[in-house]
C-alpha cells in the first residue's frame, strides 16, 4: 500500500465548518484576549493552539526540566542542521509511553502594541494553556484556559505607560477588527469539555487519529505535511506552503503533538532538510530554560511584505523541543510589532499520556 496516499486520505478537502460551531470556537477565542499570530502574518492559524482541545491538572508520564547553562558561538546553517541530526539520534531510540489521554501544559506569551500614535508601548501577556485529549476519538477531552497575567514588556514601554495615566486593564484599540481589554493580573481558569468534532491540533484542523498516521520517514513526512498544507492553502486561498510553513508546521508537531519516537526524529531530519534552516545561538524560553534555537524565515518576500522569523529552541542536551515561536524583525502598518522580540511564543511545561482525567 502507498503509505503517502494511505496518509493523504485521512487529510481530504476541509469541509466547511457549521456556523454554531465557528461561533463557539470564537467565543473560546475572545476569553484569551489576544490575537492568533496567524491573523496577523496572513496565514491560516486562525485559532491559537489548544482551543477544542482536552486540558488536565493531573501527573504525567513526561515533564520537561531545566535545560542548556549558557550562550553558544557557533551559528549558521550546516551547525543548525548538525544540532537536528543529533536531535533526531537523542529522541529516536526513547521508548513510547501509554496512556487514556494526551496532556500538555502551555504557555503562550504574546507582544500586544497598546496606547496611541504618539505614545506607543508594548504589553506582554500570559495565558495558560492546558488540554487532555482522549486517545480514543469517540472520547470527548477538555481544554482549560487562564490569564495569568500581563506587564509592560520594557521599563521604556512602563514609563510610556504611566505617561498614558497607567490604565488598567491595558487597552489595545491599535489592530484592525481586533479589541482587547487585558488585566494586570491572573483571570480565574476555565476547564471545559471539548466537542471532539472541534478538536484542533497545532491552530490546524489535525487530530490524533492524523498525527498517529504520520510516516517515519523524513522524506514521506515532509510530503505529507506539504501535501496537507496545500490542500489547507487552496481551501483558505493562499499561496502553497514554502519551506518555512513546513519549519512552522513541524515545530508545532514537536511541541505540543503525541508523536512516536521514530516520527519524532523523522520531523528533526525533515527540518534539516529545509533550505534556511540555521542555528540562531543560544536562547531563554518563556520559563527561563537555556536551549539553542534553529530558525528560518524573516525579512521581505518577492512582494515587500513582511517575513517572520520561525525558531524552535531545544535542549541540544536531550533533542527536547522546549518552545516554538515568531519573531518579528520589522514593524510595519500591517504588522506592528517590537523588532526583534519574539511576537508569539508557545513554551512546553508539561507533556505525556495519563490515564487520570481532570477533576
Amino acid at each position: 500500500m502507498d503509505e503517502i496516499q494511505m496518509v493523504r486520505d485521512l487529510y481530504d478537502r476541509p469541509a466547511p465548518v457549521p456556523a454554531h460551531k465557528v461561533a463557539a470556537a470564537r467565543a473560546r477565542l475572545d476569553r484569551l484576549s489576544r490575537p492568533s499570530r496567524r491573523r496577523l502574518f496572513g496565514g491560516s492559524r486562525l485559532l491559537p493552539f489548544g482551543l477544542g482541545l482536552a486540558a488536565a491538572a493531573t501527573a504525567v508520564t513526561l515533564t520537561v526540566l531545566s535545560a542548556g547553562t549558557g550562550p553558544e558561538v557557533e551559528t549558521g546553517q550546516d551547525s543548525g542542521r548538525r544540532l537536528l541530526l543529533a536531535a533526531a539520534e537523542k529522541t529516536g531510540h526513547q521508548p513510547q509511553p501509554n496512556g487514556r489521554y494526551w496532556h500538555v501544559r502551555i504557555q503562550v506569551s504574546d507582544l500586544l502594541l497598546f496606547g496611541t500614535q504618539s505614545n506607543p508601548y508594548w504589553i506582554k501577556t500570559h495565558d495558560r494553556l492546558e488540554y487532555w485529549m482522549a486517545r480514543d476519538p469517540e472520547k470527548p477531552g477538555w481544554d482549560l484556559t487562564q490569564h495569568l497575567g500581563a506587564e509592560p514588556a520594557s521599563p521604556a514601554d512602563a514609563a510610556a505607560w504611566r505617561r498614558a495615566g497607567s490604565p488598567s486593564p491595558f487597552e489595545n484599540k491599535r489592530l484592525p477588527d481586533f479589541h482587547a481589554a487585558v488585566t494586570p493580573g491572573p483571570g480565574k481558569a476555565t476547564l471545559e469539555q471539548s466537542d471532539p468534532s472541534l478538536e484542533i491540533l497545532t491552530g490546524r484542523p489535525f487530530s490524533l487519529r492524523q498525527v498517529f498516521a504520520l510516516p517515519t520517514r523524513s522524506d514521506e513526512l515532509e510530503a505529507t505535511i506539504r501535501d496537507y498544507l496545500s490542500r489547507q492553502a487552496e481551501h483558505n486561498g493562499e499561496d502553497p506552503p514554502d519551506d518555512a510553513r513546513i519549519f512552522d508546521f513541524g515545530s508545532e508537531l514537536l511541541v505540543r503533538a503525541p508523536l512516536t519516537p521514530q516520527v519524532r526524529a523523522a520531523t528533526y531530519r525533515m527540518l534539516a532538510g529545509l533550505h534556511g534552516v540555521k542555528k540562531a545561538g543560544a536562547a531563554k524560553d518563556e520559563a527561563g530554560r537555556w536551549g539553542t534555537a534553529i530558525a528560518i524565515g524573516g525579512g521581505t518576500d518577492k512582494d515587500g511584505n513582511h517575513v517572520p522569523q520561525f525558531r524552535l529552541i531545544i535542549d541540544p542536551s536531550t533533542g527536547q523541543a522546549l518552545a516554538d515561536q515568531t519573531v518579528v524583525q520589522k514593524s510595519d502598518t500591517k504588522v506592528p510589532a517590537k523588532p526583534g522580540a519574539a511576537f508569539t511564543s508557545f513554551t512546553m511545561l508539561e507533556s505525556g499520556w495519563t490515564d487520570t482525567a481532570p477533576k
